[in-house]
């Protein structure tokens, strides 16, 4: 669910950096072309995006399972510190 936004993201990212490499226009056909402000990221914000994207799909803290109930299950854990969730690495 949260993995397969994040590689939605990634791949808008890619399609927007491609488009500019083979020097192409904005394609309203492309399913990624509702994302309108692609065409205003620089090439390096581009970049940033992709090498974040693809480390928090690496991470283990968006795995889920369902057992009765929807969970993490990643290696570490989430909790509330000063009113923001923060993900902490652990075995």
């Amino acid at each position: 669910m949260i993995k397969d936004q994040i590689r939605e993201g990634h791949g808008a990212l890619e399609w927007m950096r491609d488009v500019r490499k083979r020097g192409e226009g904005w394609d309203e056909s492309s399913p990624y072309a509702r994302f309108k402000s692609l065409r205003l990221y620089t090439d390096k914000q581009l970049e940033a995006g992709l090498a974040a994207l693809a480390r928090e799909l690496e991470e283990s803290k968006w795995d889920l399972k369902y057992d009765g109930e929807l969970a993490f299950c990643g290696k570490g854990s989430w909790s509330a510190v000063e009113g923001a969730l923060r993900w902490k690495e652990g075995g």
